[in-house]
Parts: structure tokens; sequence; C-alpha cells
């Protein structure tokens, strides 16, 4: 990352805790946390044929992958699907 991108990130975080307060920025944070959790449940619960991809990473940034038919996102990183499959 670009120093002056981490330096306007780092203002914008600077101008949100400033705007909301320590305890108002912390339940946005938490607020923000619990929607990008439920999204992915919802996501993958919905599409039988999605599979989110970066389960472990709670960032702004949600990353699945859509099959044709099933999802076999985990028979897929073990080496277990077939080339067709994926």
């Amino acid at each position: 990352m670009h120093p002056s991108c981490f330096f306007m990130s780092m203002q914008k975080d600077y101008a949100a805790l400033q705007a909301f307060g320590m305890e108002g920025y912390q339940q946005l944070l938490g607020n923000y946390v619990r929607v990008n959790l439920a999204f992915r449940k919802k996501l993958e619960n919905t599409f039988t044929n999605a599979a989110v991809i970066n389960p472990c990473d709670i960032g702004p940034i949600i990353v699945f992958r859509i099959y044709e038919n099933q999802a076999c996102w985990k028979e897929e990183i073990s080496g277990m699907a077939t080339s067709e499959a994926i």
C-alpha cells in the first residue's frame, strides 16, 4: 500500500472516532463484523453452489466462488476435486 493511501485511511478512521466517540466507534465496528458474518452465512445457506473462500477473514472483503452445481471449495483446496468440478 502506498504511504499516502495509509495516511488517508488513518484520517478517515480518526474522523470517525472523533464523530462517534470511542464507544460509538466500537459499536460501529462491532455492527460491521456482525453484518459481515451474517452475510457470509446467508450466502452459503441460500446458494448451495456458493462457497466463501476467505472464511477466517472478517475484513471488508468477502471473497466467494460460484460453482455450476454444488460448491466444492474444501475439496478443491485439498486437491480432491476433479478438474471438471473446478
